[in-house]
């Protein structure tokens, strides 16, 4: 997961994106294991 720091962004804003992209990861992780 990563993320672009932009001006203006709200912080919540990429904490909750960040969260979702961490899922997504741990998500594909998964798979690619075969779960």
């Amino acid at each position: 997961g990563y993320y672009v720091s932009t001006v203006g962004l709200d912080e919540e804003m990429i904490k909750e994106y960040i969260r979702n992209q961490e899922k997504n990861d741990i998500h594909r992780d998964q798979l690619k294991l075969g779960m």
